[in-house]
């Protein structure tokens, strides 16, 4: 099996990114994979901003991203859509 060096960004705070590692690492323990989180700011208009950014540079660095994102606020998937 080959592993890969993976790079999350998460803008979870307090047990959310302590829960996050955790899992992170049960996961780097049963594939080899190596997972390093990038902090995002904890504010979702700050986090769409910054994802926003690099999707439209075609930033390659991150190759997962985390989103919350709560009913009744802005449609993040059709700003990324487009």
């Amino acid at each position: 099996m080959i592993a890969a060096d993976l790079t999350i960004a998460s803008g979870d705070t307090g047990n959310g990114q302590a829960l996050l590692r955790k899992q992170l690492n049960d996961f780097e323990t049963a594939t080899g994979n190596k997972v390093t989180i990038v902090d995002m700011p904890s504010n979702s208009s700050d986090q769409f901003a910054q994802y926003r950014l690099w999707l439209a540079a075609g930033n390659t660095d991150i190759d997962l991203c985390t989103a919350q994102i709560l009913s009744g606020r802005r449609n993040w998937r059709s700003n990324f859509l487009i």
